[in-house]
Parts: structure tokens; sequence; C-alpha cells
């Protein structure tokens, strides 16, 4: 079995695919090429927090990021990108994971574009965090 945190970028992947009709890669480095006009990527960063611990079960704040990368030659990429994170925030902010986590909320977005290539690319980078608990001895299983 896998750590939880490694479940949980599973199980938000696969909400994700399903969601949008779309492979999300499990990954934070990827390649673009002009044929990739909308990629969606999934990954763990920042810092994992404790926010509770016992004498045999810990409480865990883990930062679960979603990249969207879009490109389009109209004036419309800011709301193409927009459309693909409403559709992940509903997606993910009703979702416990299939019991993986107690809470999975949107905590930031942020949003750049870059014009200097063939086609004009936006990123909406989204990081969610998922709340769940395990036990000391134990990060495979929550608890």
């Amino acid at each position: 079995m896998a750590h939880v945190r490694s479940q949980i970028r599973d199980a938000v992947a696969t909400a994700l695919s399903s969601a949008l009709g779309v492979t999300v890669k499990r990954t934070r480095v990827y390649a673009l090429s002009s044929s990739n006009t909308l990629t969606y990527s999934v990954y763990t960063r920042g810092v994992e927090r404790v926010s509770q611990r016992t004498s045999s079960y810990i409480l865990r704040e883990l930062p679960v990021t979603v990249d969207i990368i879009a490109g389009d030659d109209t004036a419309a990429l800011d709301d193409l990108i927009d459309d693909k994170c409403a559709v992940a925030e509903a997606t993910l902010g009703a979702s416990k994971l299939g019991g993986l986590v107690r809470d999975l909320y949107l905590d930031t977005t942020e949003m750049t574009f870059d014009g200097t290539g063939d086609i004009p690319m936006g990123i909406a980078r989204m990081t969610f965090m998922a709340v769940y608990g395990t036990t000391r001895v134990d990060a495979e299983n929550v608890a």
C-alpha cells in the first residue's frame, strides 16, 4: 500500500479525469507541444502541516496542487481557464475522495499568462488543502 499522500494525489487525478473527460497527469513535470492546448497536472508541494496530534493520532493538512495549462489564440483564454477552474472547484469541493480526507477545500489560485510563444498560454495553479488523519505508526491508512 502507499502513503495516504499518494492515495490522495491519485484520487484527485481520478476525480478530475472523470469530471473533465481528460487524462490528468500525476506529476509536476510535463512536456508541452503545440498539440497540447489543454493539460492538467496533480501533485503535492509545499509543506504538509500537522495540525493536531495525540499519543496515537496525527491530523494532517496537505497542499494538493492542480495545474490547468491552456493554450488558445483567441481573446477568450481567461474565460477558458476560469471555466476549467470552476469544474475543478465543483468536483473537488464536494468530495471526500472516497473517505481519504475529512475535508478538501480550495486554498489559493494563482494565474499566469505568457504570450511569447506560438500561441498565448495560461496557467491556473490551484492549491487545495486536504485534511486527513493517520495513526503515528501507519501512514498508509486513514485513521
